[in-house]
């Protein structure tokens, strides 16, 4: 039996042992518990058959056997996708296997981001700080991608600051001050990579197809919270007489401006009939575009509608302050400009003076 076929068979083995042990606790409750699991039962059961059917490859049989539990696991992000039954079995199998990959993997770029951090400390004075590279990280479109700043670039900036004309003008203190500073956007970039996963517009049917199922229900699950928070923010700040909006701010810091603004926008096109919402609001929601399947899931709907719009109202503001901020340069186009500045300026040549003939 080839080795790939033996891994997936091992793979159903502790997937079917797991629900004989489910099957032997199932059959001992009362009629009512049992009455109560009898989907869950049935879906595991699909779970195990698709299993069986499937030719997972030979890196995601070993994460799956890797988990303590993958059938439990397997089973419970299921139950959070609402969509084709079959297909979302596949697709969570799948899933579940990418995100041990997924995991393993950032546990991979936080080593490396450690050891760039360690290269970047054996910089002396003296010696040419191109040599030495500064790991930078950047996440674009859900995936964390490594690129390299030299020393150099770091050492500019602490230039600049200080007015230094000479990066080698600069203490090797002020440059691990910077480096470390770098390393910390590091850090604050994994975290928010891992906490705000980017927002998903297409459907649970298209991220099956197209190998996205994770960002799909990692995006939903974030919706589904994000709206709670809103809700709660609302009747929290709720006194009877008038709404306090301060905790705005807060929301958009920790689902991120984007999402905040996608289940809002989400909210008054699910609510466009009515008028307790004002027309601006309902103007600027269907600029925004929303997927129209599951939308139901994570529309701001336990709040009063006029307090909700008074929300909607101060999320905006709040908002355009946000984007402000944001058409400042970027880090690296700021280093562009100071390499710019720091190369040596050519002077005009000097024009010869004519003679006056008297």
């Amino acid at each position: 039996m080839p080795e790939n076929e033996k891994l997936n068979q091992q793979l159903y083995e502790k997937m079917s042992a797991d629900q004989d042990k489910f099957r032997d606790w199932l059959t001992s409750q009362p009629p009512e518990e049992i009455l109560n699991h009898a989907y869950e039962y049935s879906v595991r059961e699909d779970i195990l058959m698709a299993v069986e059917d499937m030719s997972l490859s030979a890196d995601k049989v070993q994460a799956l056997l890797y988990s303590n539990a993958p059938l439990d696991e397997i089973y419970n992000d299921f139950s959070q996708i609402e969509g084709d039954h079959m297909d979302i079995i596949r697709g969570c199998i799948e899933t579940r296997a990418n995100d041990i990959i997924e995991k393993t993997q950032h546990e991979e770029v936080a080593l490396q981001t450690a050891i760039g951090f360690v290269e970047a400390h054996k910089v002396e004075e003296g010696i040419d700080y191109t040599l030495y590279d500064i790991k930078y990280t950047s996440v674009d479109g859900g995936v964390i991608e490594d690129t390299n700043l030299s020393a150099l670039d770091a050492a500019m900036q602490v230039c600049k600051e200080n007015s230094l004309a000479n990066p080698r003008e600069i203490s090797h203190d002020e440059l691990m001050s910077k480096v470390q500073e770098v390393e910390d956007r590091n850090v604050e970039l994994m975290n928010e990579f891992l906490t705000k996963p980017p927002v998903y517009k297409e459907t649970a049917e298209y991220a099956i197809n197209n190998g996205e199922i994770d960002l799909y229900r990692r995006s939903m699950r974030a919706n589904v919270e994000c709206r709670m928070a809103i809700e709660d923010a609302i009747t929290d700040g709720y006194d009877g007489g008038r709404l306090d909006t301060s905790s705005v701010k807060d929301i958009i810091k920790q689902f991120g401006a984007e999402r905040v603004e996608y289940v809002l926008a989400n909210t008054v096109q699910q609510k466009d009939w009515d008028g307790r919402f004002s027309h601006d609001n309902k103007a600027w929601a269907k600029e925004i575009s929303v997927c129209p399947e599951n939308c139901t899931r994570f529309m701001v709907d336990r709040s009063h509608p006029g307090l909700t719009n008074m929300f909607v109202s101060a999320a905006r503001k709040e908002l355009r302050s946000a984007e402000k901020a944001a058409e400042k340069p970027s880090i690296r186009e700021q280093l562009k400009t100071i390499a710019k500045e720091l190369e040596p300026k050519k002077l005009p040549a000097k024009k010869k003076e004519q003679g006056v003939e008297l």
